[in-house]
């Protein structure tokens, strides 16, 4: 309210030559006092009120007592509600006569302000400009103790100024109120300045006494000019750490060790000590700083803190971190010395933050050296840092030379991948920290697919060569060694990868995505290991196995027992599948002797169709095929499978049986069988061949 009305006299008394400004000061001394009045008036007829209901209520009491019988509790029920409506009257009009007091007390208050604002500004408006001012409002612009009272007044006085000054009054009275006002607000500026620099050299004097309360006195003046900023930065800018040269020095060393390391890529632990030095000097600085800060400044102190931090963060830190961050990386150590000095900076951030917050006891406004602040939003450049390292280092050649350990390449990974999410998590907040997390793990396990599919290929490349040498002198034993250890070593590593990699990483549609291809993987690998155990038995039961071995016609020669090439086969057989139970899982296991024995059977029912059999032969053929299937019951758990070994061996009694019985069998055997064509070509084998059985249906 009061510089509107400001405004409107100011105005008002400029538009006019004829009204001296002394004039308008002592109108608005009347205002006031007339104010002042009405205040005093209203709280005495709010006094007088409350008396005389007062005196009223001991008058009914009286008369009560004086009466006797129902006739006082009549009275007393009438009393209490003349009471209460006398209560009810007495808060409507004591709101009524508090709410004029009050509001004559702000106007009075008001046009108090706007009379010294008015004689301030005639004050400085005057041709003997230095006694007015020495006698105006009371000497306030004289005395020293009022210092701060009297920049207050200069300040409003020229906001008003300022407002009338805006109005454009000028244009209607020419320009002799423009002058006016310029002169005022130039006395006043002028005045301010002065005092503002007085004050900013006794802080600076009281500063160098280290005297507390000279700077505590000089900071309470100061504030009122423009809250503080000068006498804040002036103390600030006055502080050793920025100015000294030991700490100009101090600040290029660490540069240059941090440039040397990245570009090195050397990891120096000694280069390490200094860096983390560097800021405990800073928290040392600003506890020390604190100490002052918090006598001179008072309960502003987290103010001052506020702006000496982001001096810090600008001056001191700023620089380090932009030259470890533009330096050039040359090698993948450089990448990891980058990461390396990342983690330490954030490490030490979040111990300086940690002293700041303690110092501001726990002020939320509190200012703070924040990593996203130099690290990017949501420090994507140390996200995309981390992803590159997890992604490249150590490089491929070294996590899967022959040397390593079968496990180490998984465990770099996870290891890697984990430390990552800790130096993430001590930056991020909760929205950013997921989305890190989840580009992280999408990096780890793309390279644990990238590293799979290279184990997988390796490995099949390897054992080629030794299982294209696969002759009838190999031993199960060798071609375990040299084939089917190699592969099966890649399976099991395969699933130990699968498995660290969801312990790490959780489960995501990203690892199901990663699961899914490296089943696909293992599977590939389960492909060649049934492949060559498979290639292994063709080549043995070529050479064991002899035309005459199911050709004899010498009935009194009943065979006991499996040929030499079926205890071969047996043996090579019994061989892959008691290394695959070693070698895997359960479920793995039984995936790869299920694919083995799939392709078994195809083997050797073509392997069957060889020969030609007589009756003898026959019997013989269904003791090597009862050893198959006795095999496959002890190995394979896909029942269609074992199903399928089972009607061989029975089909085979096409074979054995006399001709007068084969038609009947052939019909028992048909119905209802998806294997005719099979069937046809068994009868095809007897050495007494019939007719096609499709011919003859």
């Amino acid at each position: 309210m009061s510089t509107t009305i400001m405004h409107r006299l100011c105005a008002t008394a400029l538009a006019s030559a004829s009204t001296p400004l002394e004039e308008i000061h002592l109108k608005l001394v009347k205002l006031r006092d007339d104010a002042r009045r009405a205040a005093a008036s209203a709280s005495a007829r709010a006094a007088t009120n409350a008396a005389a209901m007062e005196s009223s209520e001991r008058a009914v009491r009286d008369v009560a007592r004086a009466t006797a019988g129902r006739t006082r509790d009549a009275l007393c029920a009438e009393l209490a509600r003349a009471r209460r409506r006398a209560e009810l009257a007495m808060e409507a009009r004591v709101l009524e006569t508090s709410s004029a007091s009050a509001r004559a007390r702000r106007r009075a208050d008001a046009l108090d302000d706007l009379a010294d604002i008015a004689e301030c500004v005639i004050a400085f408006a005057s041709h003997g400009r230095e006694k007015a001012v020495r006698l105006a409002c009371g000497g306030v612009f004289v005395d020293a103790d009022r210092t701060a009272e009297a920049a207050t007044l200069a300040r409003r006085a020229l906001e008003c100024l300022a407002r009338v000054d805006a109005s454009g009054c000028d244009a209607t009275n020419g320009g002799d109120v423009a002058r006016i006002i310029r002169q005022s607000m130039s006395a006043l500026e002028e005045y301010c300045d002065d005092k503002e620099n007085a004050l900013l050299r006794a802080f600076d004097d009281a500063l160098a006494a280290a005297n507390v309360d000279a700077m505590s006195t000089a900071v309470n003046a100061l504030w009122t000019f423009n809250d503080g900023a000068s006498v804040v930065s002036r103390y600030i800018a006055s502080r050793a750490m920025f100015i000294s040269h030991d700490s100009i020095e101090e600040a290029l060393a660490v540069r240059n060790i941090v440039e040397r390391a990245v570009i090195t890529g050397e990891s120096d632990s000694r280069a390490k000590t200094i860096y983390c030095a560097f800021y405990e000097n800073i928290r040392d600085m600003l506890s020390r700083e604190f100490r002052t800060i918090a006598g001179a400044f008072g309960d502003r102190a987290n103010v001052v803190l506020s702006a000496l931090v982001r001096r810090v963060a600008e001056q001191r830190v700023s620089d380090i971190i932009e030259t470890l961050l533009s330096t050039e990386l040359k090698t993948i150590d450089s990448l990891r010395q980058r990461l390396s000095f990342t983690s330490l900076t954030l490490s030490e951030l979040e111990k300086t933050n940690g002293l700041i917050r303690e110092l501001a006891k726990d002020d939320e406004n509190i200012q703070l050296i924040m990593g996203a602040d130099f690290f990017g939003e949501a420090c994507t450049s140390l996200v995309d840092d981390e992803c590159s390292c997890l992604d490249l280092a150590p490089d491929d050649d070294a996590l899967l030379s022959a040397s390593a350990d079968e496990d180490r390449a998984i465990d770099v990974l996870c290891t890697n991948y984990e430390e990552a999410m800790r130096r993430c998590a001590i930056c991020l907040d909760v929205t950013a920290l997921d989305r890190a997390s989840a580009t992280l793990t999408q990096t780890i396990l793309s390279r644990v697919l990238r590293l799979s599919k290279r184990r997988v290929n390796d490995a099949i490349v390897a054992t080629t060569a030794s299982s294209t040498r696969f002759d009838a002198t190999t031993s199960i034993d060798d071609a375990n060694t040299q084939t089917f250890q190699p592969l099966l070593r890649t399976a099991q590593c395969i699933g130990t990868w699968l498995k660290r990699a969801q312990h790490v990483t959780g489960a995501s549609d990203a690892f199901a995505s990663v699961r899914d291809e490296l089943s696909r993987n293992m599977s590939t690998v389960f492909d060649a290991v049934a492949e060559r155990a498979v290639h292994l038995i063709d080549v043995k039961l070529r050479v064991y196995q002899h035309s005459t071995d199911f050709a004899s016609h010498d009935g009194a020669c009943l065979a006991e027992r499996e040929t030499d090439a079926c205890k071969v086969v047996m043996s090579v057989l019994d061989g892959v599948a008691a290394l695959a139970k070693r070698a895997l899982e359960a479920t793995n296991a039984d995936a790869l002797l299920d694919e083995i024995a799939e392709r078994f059977y195809a083997l050797i029912f073509m392997h069957v169709c060889r020969f030609k059999y007589s009756t003898t032969g026959a019997v013989q053929l269904k003791l090597d095929l009862s050893a198959y299937v006795q095999w496959t019951c002890a190995h394979v758990k896909d029942v269609s499978i074992l199903g399928r070994f089972k009607a061989l061996a029975g089909r085979a009694n096409v074979l054995v049986v006399g001709d007068e019985s084969l038609d009947s069998l052939v019909r028992d055997l048909t119905d209802g069988s998806e294997y005719i064509h099979e069937l046809d070509m068994l009868v095809k084998l007897r050495l007494t061949a019939l007719p096609s059985i499709s011919k003859a249906k």
